[in-house]
């Protein structure tokens, strides 16, 4: 919840876009994957429909959906996750889901290679216990992504409600980490698309 205004409002200065004004009314919060993912029930308001209808309410200009793939396969989930969005909003609306693998924190371990990113932990309070990743991690097969990240900056216990937005805060946006992440390389692409047909609707 606090995190993705943060991550929003720091790749639009880092795109330069000083021209657009947003206001991030949101995000729409969902009890966790799962009742994003489980088939459409109106009653007990589970699905993905749900949720997009309740974020429609807020008239937005574009929606996007995030979440975590947990072990689910993003390729799989996410198309059939925004067909089912889809029909929940008029024809060309912007929308797009994306689907961080496997965790949120994956995109932290994938930033732990920017020197800039590690220099920047001591000043958030953060101990950097080694400066670099084993070269053999693939950063979106680990399994508990946010105990590892607790173990590279010296946390006794990730927190993700406090320790996502800080994190966020000094997230980079490199070709680097989409080198390393394509759940962050397919991040960074629905943003331009969603501005670019927000903008259009708009206008």
């Amino acid at each position: 919840m606090a995190a993705l205004p943060i991550l929003l409002k720091r790749w639009l200065l880092f795109r330069s876009y000083r021209n657009v004004d947003v206001h991030f009314d949101g995000p729409v919060r969902a009890a966790g994957a799962g009742a994003l993912t489980v088939a459409h029930d109106r009653q007990s308001e589970l699905g993905v429909e749900h949720y997009v209808e309740i974020a429609l309410l807020r008239h937005p200009d574009a929606i996007l959906v995030l979440l975590d793939a947990d072990k689910s396969c993003p390729k799989t989930l996410g198309p059939q996750l925004l067909t089912r969005a889809r029909t929940r909003v008029p024809s060309g609306y912007p929308i797009g889901v994306v689907i961080a693998k496997k965790e949120y924190e994956a995109w932290f371990l994938a930033a732990f290679a920017s020197s800039r990113f590690r220099k920047a932990l001591p000043n958030l309070q953060f101990t950097l216990a080694r400066r670099s990743l084993p070269k053999a991690t693939k950063i979106e097969e680990v399994g508990d992504c946010k105990k590892y990240v607790a173990n590279l900056i010296g946390l006794k216990k990730y927190e993700a409600t406090i320790h996502q937005a800080q994190l966020t805060e000094i997230l980079p946006f490199t070709r680097g980490m989409t080198r390393r992440s394509r759940s962050f390389r397919k991040l960074l692409k629905e943003l331009d698309s969603l501005l670019v047909q927000g903008r259009k609707r708009r206008g």
